[in-house]
């Protein structure tokens, strides 16, 4: 997937859904740092999404993402963001 240079919040009503939210999970450390996350706007542009996180607890994942989906008033469910979360294994 390309993605333009463009940066767009999570709660910038133009985005349409969250196509990959990459995770990263190194061994021994209690939490997954947040690798990239892009999406796509309603006019079908690719763009990269700021996320108000920047890793989130193991084990806790969806929970933290709604937690904080809630404080932002965005429908974490609906942008895709739960179905978009791939978790990759630090070399």
């Amino acid at each position: 997937m390309e993605t333009t240079h463009t940066k767009v919040g999570w709660e910038d009503p133009r985005l349409k859904r969250v196509t990959q939210l990459h995770l990263c999970d190194t061994r021994g450390i209690s939490w997954h740092n947040v690798l990239a996350c892009h999406g796509e706007l309603s006019d079908g542009t690719k763009v990269s999404v700021v996320l108000p996180f920047s890793k989130v607890p193991k084990g806790a994942v969806n929970t933290t993402i709604v937690k904080h989906a809630i404080n932002c008033r965005v429908h974490a469910r609906s942008l895709g963001v739960l179905d978009a979360v791939r978790v990759l294994n630090a070399a």
